[in-house]
């Protein structure tokens, strides 16, 4: 089969292979006319090539201009060629499509409206003979809403209609390559739901497909599910679940790990070691008992690093910690919060520590508890001037339903007297009792930029980001360090200080291109490659990792880095107490505004919806959630009293050098 040029996006990574197809093709339709529909396509995917600027490292702005100018008259070209097509032929021409076009070929027609030149019945018949093919059209909006009626009819009449249905509203789609379907607009909301209830009393409904029906979130504008579909999709989806785990064919892999509280003299505050392959933190009990409250309670950061040392949540989802493979596999809904195993891994940890160092205390004579409620009320304003109101706990003896009962409003109550305190520079409780009711997650730092965060409007960071941290990017894959298996190009450049530019293909150098000009990173003179600025680096680590840097927990150098960064558009500030990924995590925990897998722990303890009173292995497990999350969120406003005083010392400083240049 000839080498055809595809354009998928200006990030492909086979960008540089399809300029070189392109410039030869240039030259061989320039000395014959396209002869046939393939031919035709092509010339629409090579002028895509370069009206979005791509181009070859060789390739200077004359010969890119030139370029441009021999394929300004393809879309005449393919435009002509389509309007010569009949009714009669298109089906026939359409099987001669290769397959790696026959998008393009709905693209076209979509793009240039030739509606004229297919039947509906003809549309039809392609439709229901191949669901890729079906699906291809339906990427087509236009051509959708032209023949809204036959496409109503095939999604009314196919079995499988549900898989559009759900990968258009529910499903999540990480990649950028995936693009919307669209749907008619006579498709009712009855006809989803009717669409969706038929697919749960299939004879072979797909488990996954189930899951995500599950974590549909009603929205007026795209799907409603009745209570009675929810109830059923629940239902089968344990009845599923069920069946997969009791089949001979079924591989159940255990998850172990070891947490000790060690006696014994000389080890180490903290200690990891693999046992018998069982990961195993060791901790000691000795150090623990030498520890003031303060470092009680930041114990959870140094010890459990449930914190970074920027006070950046370590507990969030991250992009960087999903298998590759998971992260394929695992079909997610776009309302779920991506609880991908590791991130599951690292909470369920976070508990069995909570729960042996509680045990620790415990025979100090005191609890997390306690240590956390003298932090509150006494260090912070000792430390800090802080006017803390007073933490209530519940009483030791209480059941686990109703320690989680009496604690987790103490989580929005701590958010609203801090919130006060920002906007009124005191905690008053009267002025507490008429302001209007506060999630966590809508918590006011005392600084306008205690946060820069990713900007996800901006094209740029995001591309810095990935071909920094990505290991998709390949930019690591590179001689003579192949066989060094380096996770991405930062960790490449962090260890290797002989890095050639000459060593990378043409669609590499594109990218290495891309982040010099950016200054992110430098080539010599003999075209060695390093990191442009250190301080600069650091940021955009934290960036790939936490989507936040915590402005003032950085250096001079590094606070310029970041302005320059605001200065560009790639990141923006935020007056938030959490970062946004810290938000969702709280959100994900505690309700189901967000996210439609979360614990929704609000709900169950506050608004009346709790889980049978005799399961206190569920109690418990939720009142050692909510005490790690007011043990994060009293720490976090700990750091935003620190940050605030550093930021008023800064400023300070800088006040006193004008004076003294003044003078």
């Amino acid at each position: 089969m000839e080498k055809r040029v595809h354009f998928f996006s200006i990030y492909d990574m086979s960008i540089g292979y399809n300029l070189v197809l392109a410039e030869k093709a240039i030259i061989k339709y320039q000395n014959a006319t396209p002869s046939n529909i393939n031919d035709v396509i092509e010339l629409y995917h090579i002028k895509k090539l370069l009206d979005n600027n791509c181009r070859l490292t060789t390739w200077d702005d004359d010969y890119l201009n030139q370029l441009k100018v021999q394929v300004k008259d393809y879309n005449g070209i393919i435009a002509k060629f389509f309007k010569a097509i009949s009714v009669e032929q298109i089906e026939v021409i359409y099987e001669s499509i290769e397959w790696g076009y026959r998008q393009t070929f709905w693209d076209i027609i979509d793009q240039f409206k030739m509606f004229n030149i297919i039947s509906a019945d003809v549309l039809k018949r392609i439709a229901q003979e191949n669901a890729n093919d079906f699906r291809t059209i339906l990427k087509c909006g236009f051509i959708v809403e032209k023949f809204k009626g036959i496409i109503r009819d095939i999604l009314l009449s196919k079995s499988d209609s549900a898989h559009i249905i759900i990968d258009k509203y529910i499903a999540r789609h990480n990649s950028p390559s995936d693009r919307e379907l669209f749907l008619p607009s006579n498709l009712t909301m009855e006809d989803k739901e009717y669409i969706i209830s038929r697919y749960l009393e299939s004879d072979s409904p797909n488990l996954n497909y189930v899951r995500l029906i599950c974590q549909n979130k009603d929205e007026q504008k795209n799907l409603i599910l009745s209570p009675l579909i929810k109830v059923k999709a629940n239902k089968l989806a344990e009845k599923l679940n069920d069946e997969l785990m009791n089949d001979e064919r079924t591989v159940i892999v255990e998850q172990k790990v070891g947490i000790e509280f060690s006696n014994i003299e000389g080890i180490k505050p903290c200690s990891f070691k693999m046992e018998n392959d069982i990961p195993k933190y060791t901790y000691s009990v000795r150090f623990i008992k030498q520890c003031d409250n303060v470092q009680l309670i930041a114990n959870s950061c140094y010890l459990f690093n449930w914190m970074n040392r920027h006070f950046l949540l370590e507990l969030i989802n991250k992009n960087s910690e999903v298998d590759v493979l998971e992260s394929i596999a695992f079909d997610m809904s776009k309302n779920a919060y991506p609880a991908f195993n590791y991130f599951l891994t690292k909470n369920r940890i976070s508990l069995c520590q909570l729960c042996g160092y509680n045990d620790i205390l415990t025979g100090m004579q005191t609890s997390v508890e306690q240590e956390l409620k003298k932090l509150y009320e006494v260090h912070l304003k000792d430390k800090y001037n802080y006017p803390s109101l007073v933490l209530n706990f519940p009483n030791v003896t209480d059941s686990w339903l109703n320690k989680c009962r009496v604690l987790l409003p103490e989580l929005d109550s701590v958010v609203k007297q801090y919130n006060t305190y920002v906007e009124y520079d005191e905690v008053d409780i009267d002025i507490i009792k008429y302001s209007k009711p506060l999630k966590v997650t809508e918590g006011k730092s005392l600084l306008i930029n205690k946060y820069f965060e990713i900007n996800k409007d901006n094209i740029d960071i995001s591309r810095v980001l990935y071909n920094m941290f990505a290991s998709g990017a390949m930019l690591n894959y590179v001689e003579p360090y192949k066989d060094k298996h380096y996770h991405c190009l930062y960790d490449l450049l962090s260890n290797e200080n002989s890095v050639s530019y000459n060593n990378y293909e043409d669609d590499q150098k594109h990218e290495i291109d891309f982040l010099v000009n950016q200054n992110i990173l430098k080539k010599d003179d003999n075209g060695l490659l390093s990191l442009f600025n250190i301080e600069q680096t650091i940021a955009l680590q934290s960036l790939w990792e936490y989507h936040a840097c915590a402005y003032w927990h950085y250096n001079t150098e590094g606070r310029n880095a970041l302005d320059e960064m605001f200065t560009k558009g790639w990141v923006v500030k935020k007056d938030n107490l959490l970062t946004t990924e810290e938000r969702k995590y709280f959100s994900y925990c505690l309700d189901n505004s967000e996210f439609t897998n979360g614990f929704a722990y609000r709900n169950h303890y506050a608004h009346g919806s709790t889980p049978p009173k005799d399961n206190e292995n569920i109690h418990q497990t939720a009142y050692f959630t909510i005490l790690k999350l007011l043990t994060i969120l009293i720490l976090k406003i700990e750091d935003d009293l620190w940050s605030a005083s550093k930021a008023l010392s800064i400023g300070v400083e800088e006040l006193n050098k004008i004076h003294d240049i003044i003078e």
